[in-house]
């Protein structure tokens, strides 16, 4: 379990097994089969699929792993769409340098069209609309000590406006609060319950995010979030079937920011996924459930889950 953890916090290997070969003495040697991820792809066909690897209308995601063959990646999106917004996020990884442990930094730049409605599809009246810019700049370290429990720190520095603003009744001048923030934040995961010979898994994790924002007034806010993850694999062996199931309630303290907000919907910016739900309508946020307090329930098999 601990070498699974170090070697997934590489970020190099996409797919890998371990293999048992017995020895005549009784004891067995373990056969390490891995993909290996290096540079931006091996041949030429290979770096178009990764730079076109998404529909090209919608986003470039260029990415470039193993730099120097010490584990440091660089992944990158930028996103335009119909909504004529720009979306960035670079991340450098290393990990190496400091022992089971990764550091990444990440630029965020963001230029976005919201119209807030109560419904992605079918009439639905505008609530309210607006274009946010967002800059950020963060650094996350994560330590892999045990594949019992892991835990990361992180801070993020940023900065947000609004324009061509049009509240309605959706938006509160709270909601839109702009100026400089600073965000530090902690998790820990630990993995409650392992039995390997019927390959279930069960893990649990606690997160806490407290920021300030230098606005008019001041705010600050805090978000606690607890987490509980069931992972089966059905088989003896093989991962043809799997079953896994989350979830876990989060609670918020103080008013959010509109840039806070959670929100549930289909979106490559969102790891709440709602069945059903798309996170725009006509390439503007804005029309997914957006709350500050939640408790979700997500099943699901293989890589698709439902909540």
């Amino acid at each position: 379990m601990t070498t699974e953890t170090r070697i997934a916090g590489l970020g190099i290997f996409p797919s890998y097994q371990f293999d048992l070969q017995a020895r005549d003495n009784g004891k067995f040697d373990i056969l390490f089969r891995n993909r290996e991820r290096d540079g931006w792809g091996r041949t030429k066909l290979e770096k178009l699929f990764l730079l076109f690897s998404r529909p090209p209308v919608s986003e470039h995601q260029p990415e470039v792993y193993n730099l120097r063959h010490q584990a440091i990646n660089f992944v990158s999106t930028y996103r335009w769409m119909r909504r004529s917004a720009a979306w960035k996020r670079s991340s450098l990884v290393r990990s190496g340098a400091i022992r089971n442990s990764a550091m990444v930094l990440i630029a965020d730049l963001r230029s976005e069209n919201w119209d807030i409605r109560d419904s992605f599809q079918g009439p639905a009246p505008l609530l309210a609309s607006l274009n946010l810019r967002r800059e950020s700049v963060g650094l996350n370290f994560a330590s892999f000590e045990s594949g019992r429990w892991r835990w990361s720190a992180g801070a993020e520095l940023s900065h947000r406006d609004f324009r061509s603003v049009i509240p309605g009744v959706a938006l509160t001048p709270s909601l839109l609060a702009k100026g400089y923030q600073l965000k530090q934040s902690t998790r820990l995961d630990v993995t409650l319950w392992h039995l390997p010979e019927r390959r279930v898994t069960i893990d649990g994790g606690l997160s806490r995010r407290q920021a300030g924002l230098w606005s008019q007034p001041s705010q600050s806010f805090e978000k606690l979030q607890g987490s509980a993850h069931f992972h089966w694999f059905p088989q003896a062996q093989g991962e043809d079937y799997e079953l896994q199931h989350g979830s876990g309630p989060a609670k918020t303290f103080a008013m959010f920011p509109l840039t806070n907000s959670i929100w549930w919907a289909w979106s490559a910016d969102n790891d709440l996924w709602m069945r059903g739900h798309i996170g725009t309508r006509d390439g503007r946020k804005g029309s997914a459930p957006l709350g500050r307090n939640f408790f979700v329930f997500q099943l699901g098999s293989g890589q698709e889950r439902l909540s």
